[in-house]
């Protein structure tokens, strides 16, 4: 009885693996993160020679980043190894995430930015978004008003006095949107002209200013609201940036460090990453001071791991 159920066991999990191979996409249904993995290698022609072995006899190895028991073992050299760590980081853990049922949501422009290269500027102009066109019907008012129904006089003249609010409130808004634009466009011309699309520091507070507007004004004024330029659609409120607290770096904002931080990691050596205290170091010789804590949030708030767990062994 016990070499018959095992018979059964073993003939039920190999149609098992062979129903999860004919599976779409390749790794759903797979009992675990190995066997998810192992199921798109199989499924991919172009995978690497040993890729399929390295996850299916070395996982836990690979998952402790030992790379050198791996070479060891497959008696595979430092470029090979470090094809198949590239390969694998390109599958997904969670395939059947590709069916997700979340809601597309549409970005409609409120104002376009255009480069003038002549005149070195940037030029901003509203949308039909911002400044839609609304038709008060002229002729029906007219055609109702005189007649002897007060009920009726009242009602027609409520709707066109709530045009008329309509119309100056919509000519209102399309006017600060176009003013704050084009304070964007002034202060981050390095953005849009530049070739690093470099942004500088800038509060709310610092625009309505300019303005001579309240703070919150701008706050709305920007919020959910989306300017198209000849290299991407951007959300206002994604200019408006906080400054490092460092008079030694007041041109500087947070975001703009961030970007010259994953820079740094990114052409570091893999076997020898730079730790925090090495790129407040790099960062200094740059003239951008900064503590060893400073830079450590910087990177975590970018995900991005510490140098020991970056390190790739030898």
């Amino acid at each position: 009885m016990i070499c018959n159920k095992t018979k059964v066991d073993q003939t039920t999990l190999l149609d098992a693996l062979t129903l999860l191979q004919q599976l779409d996409p390749p790794g759903v249904g797979a009992r675990n993160l190995q066997e998810c993995i192992l199921l798109q290698i199989q499924a991919d022609q172009s995978a690497p020679k040993l890729a399929y072995q390295v996850i299916d006899q070395h996982f836990d190895e690979f998952v402790e980043h030992d790379w050198s028991q791996i070479m060891n073992q497959l008696k595979i050299k430092n470029q090979e190894i470090a094809q198949i760590i590239s390969y694998i980081k390109t599958l997904s853990p969670a395939p059947g995430s590709v069916f997700g049922t979340e809601e597309i949501g549409y970005i409609y422009p409120d104002l376009i930015f255009k480069v003038n290269n002549l005149k070195k500027k940037v030029e901003v102009t509203l949308t039909k978004k911002t400044n839609p066109e609304i038709i008060f019907k002229q002729s029906y008012f007219e055609k109702f008003v005189n007649l002897p129904d007060q009920e009726v006089k009242d009602f027609l003249q409520q709707k066109r006095s709530e045009y008329k609010t309509l119309i100056n409130n919509l000519e209102q808004r399309g006017t600060t949107i176009l003013k704050v634009g084009k304070e964007i466009a002034n202060f981050q011309k390095d953005f849009f002209l530049g070739e690093n699309h470099t942004l500088k520091p800038l509060l709310l507070r610092d625009v309505a200013q300019k303005l001579q507007l309240h703070e919150s004004t701008i706050s709305r004024a920007v919020n959910g609201k989306y300017l198209k330029c000849d290299f991407g659609v951007f959300e206002l409120k994604s200019f408006f940036k906080r400054p490092i607290s460092s008079k030694a770096n007041a041109d500087l904002s947070a975001e703009s460090i961030q970007v010259q931080i994953k820079a740094l990691i990114k052409a570091e050596d893999p076997q020898h990453p730079l730790s925090d205290s090495k790129l407040v170091k790099v960062l200094a010789d740059s003239k951008i001071f900064l503590s060893r804590r400073t830079v450590a949030k910087y990177r975590e708030e970018l995900h991005i791991p510490s140098s020991t767990k970056r390190k790739q062994k030898e």
